[in-house]
């Protein structure tokens, strides 16, 4: 019985021991971390700190393109500010009424909010409203309110010292101020001749076969390549005719600017789907004879063919100063809106199923084209409607006999997926091509001297 308990008495005094030693490891092992705190901490510190760095080099590897360029663009952008750039075309652009005037207000706007001083002559010395004002709102100096064109020459003897880019529009507006900038500025001049207008006029003699219209194509064309010869940089809006004048001048800058940009997502104007459309649209100014004869060549030998298939589809014919011509088309199925508001195109483009560009003759990109493509309305066109559009069979269908392009006509009219496949392309396509970035980056080139690529898709 005595042995048990001193067995017993044994156990306890063990366990009381063992926790004991466990406990005095404890309290031993707190005093050594205690003791060597600064030490420790300090590796510790240098080796987080070893870690973040390394971290902190994997992700600087990381950032993509897009966004090292954007501080790169930022940074260019701040060097050009306050710099002046002087723009000569035709008037003050009426921005919404044809798209070769929102194609030169766009890039007003763009020029302002690259930072640059933007002075604007028109060369028609008018200064039509609200479009006048809405220039100076944006900061830009309107010089051809103020001047007549003798005082726009005084002012330019006087002032163009201060210039440092000069961007001239179209042929007959450059040939008469070309001697002039070159004489009083040493600016960089940038031609953007819209089109190739001898090419446009070529074009329009295969169809006429009207020997003054050769003789006037051959005209321009001399015009034309005189300013190019005197220009820095040339713009165009087509890889056509920059192919063209490669071949011609091999060391002269040509470049390919947007046509079109916009600030908003696309498509614009809603995702209005292909059961809640109808109709067929075109949208162009009457100004522009390749406009005039297209609208007349769908009306009298392609529309007809169009109404056998689909009774009940109607043609709007959307576009300022529509001569006679147009207007007496006017009937139940056929209707002439003439100059809307952009408010109302939006409509058009919202509700629309189809839009046409039946051009047979011009040259450059088509606005009417890239702006229903922004919309996401899929387009059929011609062969020199598409030209000079990047991947153009991918976001329009081409086709050039009336009979087809009628046939494409009322295949696509009445195929909702072949119809949502295209709009989904030019849905992609605007996104990649007609953003201020894009169109910032190709200016930016020319300004500076400094290629900058943005980040596409």
């Amino acid at each position: 019985m005595n042995q048990k308990k001193d067995k017993v008495r044994m156990n306890l005094t063990r366990s009381l021991v063992s926790k004991r030693k466990v406990s005095r490891i404890k309290t031993l092992t707190k005093r050594k971390r205690k003791s060597r705190p600064k030490k420790f901490n300090l590796i510790r510190s240098r080796k987080k700190r070893k870690l973040r760095l390394k971290r902190n080099s994997l992700a600087r590897k990381r950032l993509t393109r897009g966004r090292r360029n954007k501080h790169k663009k930022s940074r260019v952008l701040l060097r050009i500010r306050n710099r002046t750039i002087l723009v000569i075309d035709h008037s003050v652009p009426l921005y919404d009424q044809d798209t070769g005037s929102r194609n030169i207000y766009q890039y007003l706007k763009l020029f302002v909010r690259m930072g640059l001083r933007v002075k604007f002559i028109g060369a028609n010395y008018s200064s039509p409203q609200p479009y006048t004002s809405d220039l100076e709102q944006l900061g830009i100096v309107v010089l051809s309110k103020k001047y007549n064109h003798d005082q726009v020459l005084s002012w330019l003897r006087k002032n163009g010292r201060n210039i440092d880019y000069v961007y001239l529009l179209r042929p007959y507006i450059a040939g008469r101020y070309m001697e002039a900038v070159r004489k009083f500025t040493k600016a960089k001049v940038i031609y953007n001749g819209v089109d190739f207008h001898y090419l446009r006029e070529l074009r329009k003699y295969e169809i006429d076969r009207n020997p003054e219209t050769l003789a006037f194509a051959e005209q321009i064309k001399a015009q034309e390549f005189k300013i190019f010869a005197k220009s820095d940089v040339i713009y165009t809006v087509s890889e056509y005719e920059r192919s063209i004048l490669a071949a011609e001048m091999p060391d002269k800058r040509v470049v390919v600017i947007p046509t079109y940009f916009y600030d908003q997502p696309f498509p614009l104007g809603g995702n209005m789907g292909f059961d809640d459309r109808r109709d067929i649209t075109f949208v162009g100014g009457f100004s522009h004879l390749p406009n005039l004869d297209g609208v007349l060549w769908f009306v009298h030998s392609i529309f007809p063919i169009v109404k056998k298939s689909l009774p009940d589809v109607k043609f709007h014919i959307i576009g300022s100063n529509p001569p006679q011509g147009i207007l007496n088309l006017k009937s139940e199925d056929l209707n002439v809106t003439g100059f809307i508001s952009d408010d109302e195109l939006l409509s058009y483009y919202s509700s629309s199923r189809i839009v046409v560009a039946p051009i047979r003759f011009g040259a450059g990109v088509k606005g009417k084209i890239i702006e229903a493509t922004a919309h996401g309305v899929p387009v059929i066109t011609t062969s020199i409607g598409a030209e000079g559009i990047m991947n153009a069979g991918e976001i329009v269908i081409i086709t050039d006999s009336p009979e087809q392009y009628a046939a494409e006509i009322i295949d696509l009219y009445q195929n909702g997926s072949r119809w949502s496949e295209i709009r989904n392309r030019q849905i992609q396509y605007a996104t990649q091509y007609l953003s201020p970035d894009f169109a910032t980056a190709m200016l930016i080139q020319d300004i500076t001297n400094q290629p900058v690529r943005i980040a596409q898709g």
